[in-house]
């Protein structure tokens, strides 16, 4: 079972994948981890969510299924600024609060005891003028991403009593790990535990997390998924066996400088279509994305012919035509987004 969703219009990009891990086929499982993400239609602040449920437990994807969808109800329905104002303890007494609420509302439905449905719970929201809160119960991880800083891991559950043991938002008085700010994040990748072993090591992000992270702000979302497929098929292949899942969530007006901001080598081998222009070209194509990063609404074909100078709008489809193939915009009819 594959599932995914992603979202293109608004001031970031945010997508999701999740996919059944190889023993859970064997066992005749679900996939227990649940992925969802929204954006607010008038303020644009924006999540992401991902949820994975206990294995023990009877209703381990009913459990992650309802924790993911409240949360982002949650911060969604609620208006950010006073979110942002809380303390810490608040913040996680009224969103562990509200999920209780839920989940004992699904419990009697399914005719079942609460710990049945037991989850973990990570949460990233971003607001368009920089601010940024981040949320975390059990394990997986949560990682950063800023143009000048790079990549880094933000919490990461440290395993006391057995790899397998964990916590849960269904445990009263539960842990978690909390983080906001103004400025400094551009981006979020979470991620469940299935692949947290080929992401992190030594508390620190793995060339593969980094590259998750960074190309998450120039692909479109489209593509970032068939990525994020490819990646969880390579560690499938190196030896994983569980769900997994991720979440991302990017500013798009911070591609350019996340753009000039990755190891060079990286970037000439996965962006081929741009770094081989140069002089004039080049300039042309700083322009093309730092217009179509302030406009999520797309640019139809004749604004691109008159902000890259090529006369004709057979011209311009031909330029852009690598960025199309190469998953960097999207065209849906005569009108392209990034």
């Amino acid at each position: 079972m594959q599932d995914n969703a992603q979202g293109l219009h608004g001031h970031f990009k945010f997508c999701e994948y999740r996919e059944i891990g190889t023993l859970h086929i064997e066992r005749g499982k679900t996939c227990e981890d649940f992925t969802c993400c929204g954006e607010h239609p008038e303020t644009g602040v924006t999540a992401v969510v991902l949820s994975d449920g206990a294995g023990s437990c009877a209703h381990a994807q009913a459990g992650s299924e309802v924790t993911a969808r409240a949360a982002l109800d949650y911060v969604l329905a609620q208006d950010f600024d006073e979110l942002y104002r809380m303390s810490r303890e608040d913040f996680g007494a009224g969103l562990l609060g509200f999920l209780h609420a839920e989940l004992m509302c699904a419990a009697d439905q399914l005719g079942t005891e609460l710990m049945e449905l037991s989850s973990t719970l990570l949460l990233a929201v971003m607001a368009p003028d920089g601010r940024y809160l981040w949320f975390h119960v059990g394990d997986g991880l949560i990682a950063a991403c800023s143009a000048e800083s790079g990549c880094w891991i933000l919490s990461q559950y440290f395993h006391v009593i057995a790899s397998n043991f964990t916590t849960f938002v269904t445990v009263p008085g539960t842990e978690f790990d909390y983080g906001r700010g103004d400025g400094g994040i551009d981006g979020f990748l979470l991620t469940s535990d299935g692949p947290e072993n080929y992401l992190a090591e030594n508390g620190e992000l793995t060339s593969h997390g980094s590259l998750i992270l960074e190309t998450g702000f120039l692909y479109t979302p489209d593509r970032m998924v068939q990525e994020l497929q490819g990646v969880t098929s390579l560690f499938k292949r190196q030896g994983m066996y569980d769900d997994c899942s991720f979440t991302l969530l990017c500013d798009r007006s911070r591609a350019l400088d996340m753009y000039y901001g990755m190891d060079p080598a990286v970037r000439r081998k996965l962006f081929s279509s741009l770094e081989c222009t140069s002089g004039r070209s080049a300039d042309r194509m700083i322009l093309l994305f730092d217009a179509m990063r302030l406009r999520p609404d797309g640019m139809a074909l004749p604004e691109l012919t008159r902000l890259l100078h090529t006369h004709k709008d057979s011209r311009t489809r031909s330029k852009l035509a690598p960025l199309v193939e190469n998953g960097i915009l999207m065209q849906i009819g005569s009108r392209y987004y990034f």
